[in-house]
């Protein structure tokens, strides 16, 4: 699942053929689908400087680790600012809560709880 400018990728059919918005507004990966062929294609021959990206995979997760490794290391030729993350465990939501909350941290958005006072 990828997130970016106030959307959610899910599968194939939501990724853009381009990567504008990205350089807007950063991206979070947590255990992204980089093994559709639309992924890594779309960062071929872009221009990413200036984008802030947070990628993220569990140890855990054997078929994309050695995926992942590749798409970061293609983020960053293209210009990214990439914050690359392995965390231990699996492909799951109780490892991913955490991540979403390190990932818009790491992009500067501001996170805003039901606990959290309003000035």
């Amino acid at each position: 699942m990828v997130f970016f400018d106030g959307e959610v990728w899910t599968g194939p059919q939501d990724v853009p053929t381009t990567l504008d918005n990205l350089i807007d507004d950063g991206a979070l990966s947590q255990s992204g689908s980089v093994w559709q062929d639309e992924v890594p294609a779309a960062i071929l021959g872009a221009d990413l400087r200036g984008t802030r990206a947070y990628v993220e995979v569990g140890a855990q997760e054997w078929v994309l680790v050695p995926l992942h490794r590749p798409v970061v290391e293609s983020l960053r030729a293209a210009g990214a600012e990439v914050a690359s993350v392995e965390f231990n465990g699996g492909h799951d939501y109780a490892c991913w809560r955490g991540g979403i909350a390190d990932g818009l941290r790491r992009l500067n958005y501001t996170i805003v709880t039901a606990d959290s006072s309003q000035e």
